[in-house]
């Protein structure tokens, strides 16, 4: 069959543009014709192979748009339509104007400011707890899990909001148990429990979404490796190194918040995304970005910028680096999960202030280049009228867990964070 061209007719659409191409095929931005003067831009995900001669890669195309399309929520990209044109499968979705994680990871080359870790990170959260608690037809929660949570599959529109994208191996976990032989998800961004061979659980949702925030976080991929062995053998360590060795500007809360998210078993982290968004709001009081605080980050970056995906990267394209960011002065405690407790959410009238917007996303000052060349010719007159403000009082970090799963099974509770 010939290939897809811009300006094309594609059943009801006018392909307009290519967004990306993958293994599965290929994703368009395309104008959905109407009645008259009716027209609205959508994406169109096209499977560029016949279903009769691909019939797993058509059932995984067929789960994707079944299970996207139970979803309607701020978090996750609409799904609106799936149908057969040519002998192509396609699914016809919202569509973001902006970028996915990847690329903005490409482009800053380097970790993004504290804000909008903590701001992203809650969203992705936002949009997983969703899709686990979104009721079925008999009222029950259906358990939706992603099981492919990594930056490419999370998309930032240019308005600062945060979407995730790809249900292509989700899985409904309230239908019937089915063994599926292999790896499902990306390596590099899977759960130790799979690589053990193991079936993916709603924790390990919650991993995946700490391996982004630590690539957020430091710029580069927790488990990376030259090869596949390699990558599977760091998974299996699941060793985190202290934030502060690699973001000294991170407050010593943020490291355990991500230490919960990343604990190799599964009772060593949170069972699910409300659990983990419940911790990551109470202790992220002034430090939590916006929407807008985003927009205004994603206005920084090199032109061209605005396209829906994964386009290639220009090799010239630069950054500001990312500013530090000071810990808040509120000298608030983080502890470890606590299996099987109670987890209070922070009272309605907390207070979650985000940073004063166009400040705290200027790059630092540069240190003086040398010290000065000769010390103060005299001692100052007299001692300060006051002592300085003792720092934050901050919990040291977690240490890390260990391998050996505990002896007794889990509460299905979320775990405490409180003191």
């Amino acid at each position: 069959m010939p290939a897809l061209v811009v300006g094309q007719s594609f059943g009801p659409y006018r392909l307009t543009g290519l967004v990306s191409r993958g293994g599965m095929g290929e994703v368009w931005r395309a104008t959905k014709i109407g009645v008259g003067a009716w027209q609205k831009e959508v994406a169109i995900k096209v499977m560029l192979s016949p279903p009769a001669e691909h019939a797993a890669l058509a059932a995984q195309f067929e789960t994707e748009a079944r299970i996207s399309a139970l979803l309607d929520h701020p978090n996750v990209v609409g799904v609106f339509a799936f149908g057969l044109e040519n002998d192509w499968l396609w699914i016809e979705e919202e569509h973001v104007r902006g970028q996915d994680l990847a690329r903005i990871l490409r482009r800053t080359g380097g970790g993004l400011p504290i804000p909008l870790v903590l701001y992203i990170t809650a969203e992705l959260l936002k949009g997983l707890e969703y899709a686990l608690d979104r009721p079925g037809v008999d009222g029950r929660p259906m358990g939706i899990i992603h099981r492919d949570i990594k930056p490419s599959n999370v998309l930032c529109s240019d308005e600062g909001h945060v979407k995730i994208a790809d249900f292509g191996i989700g899985k409904i976990t309230s239908e019937c148990n089915r063994t599926v032989l292999g790896l499902r998800g990306a390596l590099g961004y899977i759960a130790p429990e799979q690589i053990d061979g193991h079936s993916a659980t709603p924790s390990s949702d919650v991993f995946g979404v700490g391996l982004v925030m630590w690539e957020l976080l430091t710029g580069s991929s927790l488990f990376a490796g030259r090869t596949d062995a390699d990558m599977i053998r760091n998974t299996f360590a699941c060793v985190v190194p202290p934030l502060a060795t690699v973001r000294p500007d991170a407050p010593p809360l943020v490291d355990k918040l991500l230490r919960a998210l990343l604990g190799r078993m599964p009772t060593d982290r949170f069972a699910h995304a409300g659990g983990a968004l419940n911790a990551l709001l109470s202790i992220s009081s002034g430090m939590l970005g916006t929407s807008r605080d985003l927009k205004a980050y994603l206005a920084q970056l090199p032109p061209g910028a605005s396209e829906m995906a994964t386009n290639a990267l220009p090799p010239d394209a630069t950054l500001p680096n990312p500013p530090s960011f000071a810990p808040p002065t509120h000298g608030a405690s983080f502890a470890p999960p606590t299996h099987g407790a109670s987890f209070a959410p922070p009272t309605h009238g907390a207070s979650f202030a985000p940073p004063t917007h166009g400040a705290s996303f200027a790059p630092p000052l540069a240190p003086p280049l040398a010290p000065p060349l000769a010390p103060p010719l005299a001692p100052p007159l007299a001692p300060p009228l006051a002592p300085p403000l003792a720092p934050p009082s901050l919990a040291p970090p977690l240490a890390p867990p260990s391998l050996a799963p505990p002896l007794a099974p889990p509460s299905l509770a979320p775990p405490s964070l409180a003191p």
